[in-house]
């Protein structure tokens, strides 16, 4: 693709600037020279071959001058495709013209075409691997430093991401949609797993440039219009038989950013985000229920688990011979201590106080009487709770009809607000910001995260921070057909 000095002094005259430029097959340069050249027939289109023509002991000379940055595929012989810096080459002459110097690789294309992926690449993907984010390789780069992307490799990612949202994340009901919302909900989770989206390093600059390019006359692949807050635009439609989208092929889910669902939690612990979460559950003695404990020789001021306050009625009952005193082996005799242990200050005013018990029935009426409390641990900070902890999730309408999941309880989980929002802003890859409770007797602080994730937010806090379902109420809004809402199952009764 690069002239020789001779053509060049043929084509201008021997005048000007000559500067030499050093691509990769698959690139953007590349995809814009006719015919699709390649290095040599060892470029099948499916994969590069090994060749064994004179042309390759150019190649392998040119990778070893120039410093190749990364061997991606060696050849039999020695000999290897590699990425090579972009380098030019040139000296002034006397009148201030530059030309090509005798230090310069081979003038054979094949010293300066060095590949790095299949010809059939389209422009993202060529982009994606000449940055180093290819699914095979995903891990090793993950370790290394990325290169900084140009503004064309940039506008190339947020294109081909653009269209992957618009191909895989965004429905049509879900339209009118602002642009942060767009960025925030679809465009960042459907990005190449460890690739970076920058708009700033981009040649549009802004979120809002970036859209309104693709609503102009020449595109119209999106309906856009102003709106939302300061700055911000909102997305009317999607033009679904546009070349752009219908030529786009997505990349599979686990390749992209946010869409790999939360993995399962092991037993008893979580799996990131925060260290295991233990829950216990105990029961200390209302006063009523002093003189029945010492009646069975237990502490009064002790705490118990479920079983052992079911224990201390049945030995109260043996102690006090209440199941021989019963007009039937199933019952128990109701003494003066026990009956107002179970019944005082329960029963309406006129009820008569019961006089027997069935047996079965005394572990259970006596534990309700009992205070429950939670001891909980995580990272070896306690604390004890009375009652039972509830987390809440919940969804709301805000400024500019935006939809926020509120989430609420979490320090009862011994979880920070801001080191938690903190992983919910990374997780969901949306905004997270920490409020304080309203009321002025309210303590506590409440999680805003923008976009409607009240089914995924419980997923994640379960296996991420160990918190049990059944002590997350979560609460979906009213859909067509009846309301949904419930204890844990993010709205499923």
């Amino acid at each position: 693709m690069l002239m020789s000095g001779e053509a060049l002094k043929a084509a201008a005259g021997g005048k000007g600037r000559a500067v030499e430029l050093l691509h990769c097959v698959g690139d953007l340069l590349w995809a814009l020279a006719p015919g699709s050249p390649v290095p040599n027939p060892g470029y099948t289109g499916e994969e590069v071959q090994p060749w064994s023509g004179p042309d390759m002991t150019d190649l392998a000379a040119a990778a070893a001058s120039l410093g190749a940055m990364k061997v991606t595929k060696s050849l039999p012989g020695g000999s290897a495709f590699g990425v090579a810096p972009a380098t030019s080459s040139s000296h002034e002459d006397s009148e201030g013209r530059q030309s090509p110097t005798a230090s310069q690789p081979s003038s054979s294309g094949i010293a300066r075409v060095l590949a790095t992926g299949p010809p059939e690449l389209s422009n993202g993907e060529a982009v994606a691997r000449s940055l180093g984010v290819a699914a095979s390789e995903r891990d090793a780069v993950a370790d290394a430093e990325a290169p900084k992307a140009s503004l064309e490799q940039m506008d190339a990612l947020l294109q081909e991401t653009l269209l992957q949202a618009l191909a895989t994340s965004v429905k049509d009901k879900a339209l009118p949609m602002t642009g942060a919302a767009l960025w925030a909900g679809h465009i960042l989770p459907s990005r190449r797993a460890v690739t970076t989206l920058e708009l700033k390093a981009s040649s549009h600059k802004k979120l809002s440039k970036l859209l309104q390019a693709h609503g102009q006359a020449g595109s119209k692949l999106l309906t856009v219009r102003e709106g939302g807050a300061a700055g911000d635009v909102m997305v009317t439609s999607v033009d679904r038989r546009h070349p752009l989208l219908t030529g786009h092929r997505p990349w599979s889910p686990d390749e992209c950013a946010g869409s790999a669902p939360p993995p399962p939690p092991p037993a008893g612990a979580s799996v990131s985000g925060s260290p295991p979460l233990t829950i216990q559950e105990q029961y200390k003695a209302r006063p009523e229920l002093t003189a029945v404990f010492v009646g069975a020789g237990a502490d009064p001021k002790g705490t118990y688990t479920a079983q052992e306050a079911g224990e201390v009625a049945v030995r109260y009952a043996q102690a006090a011979r209440l199941e021989q005193k019963a007009s039937s082996p199933s019952h128990i005799l109701l003494d003066p201590i026990l009956c107002d242990a179970l019944y005082k200050g329960i029963l309406k005013k006129g009820t008569p106080f019961p006089t027997e018990l069935p047996k079965s029935q005394l572990r259970g009426t006596f534990l309700v009487r009992m205070l429950p409390q939670m001891l909980l641990t995580r990272g070896g900070v306690t604390t004890v709770l009375k009652g039972s902890a509830q987390l809440e999730i919940t969804t709301e309408k805000r400024r500019n009809n935006k939809k926020v999941t509120r989430v609420v309880g979490f320090e009862a989980f011994l979880l920070d607000a801001h080191t938690l929002a903190a992983d919910l802003r990374r997780h969901f890859a949306a905004s997270a910001t920490v409020a304080p409770l309203p009321g002025e007797k309210a303590k506590g602080h409440e999680i805003a995260v923008q976009g409607e994730v009240v089914e995924k937010m419980v997923a994640y806090l379960m296996s991420a921070h160990g918190i049990p379902k059944q002590h997350i109420n979560a609460k979906l809004p009213n859909k067509k057909g009846g309301g949904a809402s419930g204890n844990g199952g993010a709205g499923k009764k």
